[in-house]
């Protein structure tokens, strides 16, 4: 298991599967597996964009999506922070992150989570103090 993702404090050692069944919760015990397997396919690589490829390339999708989604958003972070083109940062978000269309007067693409968010609040968040 992954060293560097050690729960023990940090200290480095890597946790055995012996180990893990200290863990009172069975599903923290599968947490930790599975983050540990993250952590192993990402020390394995030589960079995030090259595990990211390798995941697809092998067709092994046993991640979950928030792992994979954090590695398009990082991978994408790389790529727009060199530039200054809006466009470039917005065309960027749609290959991660979750749109909602829109089609009563034109076509629009926002993020679901912010369409959600303004239904509820009209825009204006939460005007109690």
């Amino acid at each position: 298991m992954c060293p560097s993702c050690s729960p023990l404090g940090g200290s480095g050692k890597a946790i055995s599967d012996a180990e893990l069944w200290k863990f009172a919760n069975p599903e923290a015990q599968d947490n930790y597996r599975v983050l540990s397997g993250f952590c192993d396919k990402l020390l394995a690589a030589v960079s995030i964009e090259v595990c990211f490829l390798g995941i697809f390339r092998t067709g092994n999708l046993s991640l979950p999506h928030v792992f994979l989604d954090a590695m398009a958003w990082t991978v994408l972070l790389a790529i727009v922070s060199r530039s200054n083109d809006p466009f470039l940062a917005r065309a960027s978000e749609l290959l991660f992150r979750e749109q909602m269309p829109t089609l009563p007067e034109a076509f629009f693409l926002a993020e679901a989570e912010i369409v959600s968010r303004l239904a509820t609040t009209g825009g204006m968040g939460s005007l109690e103090n």
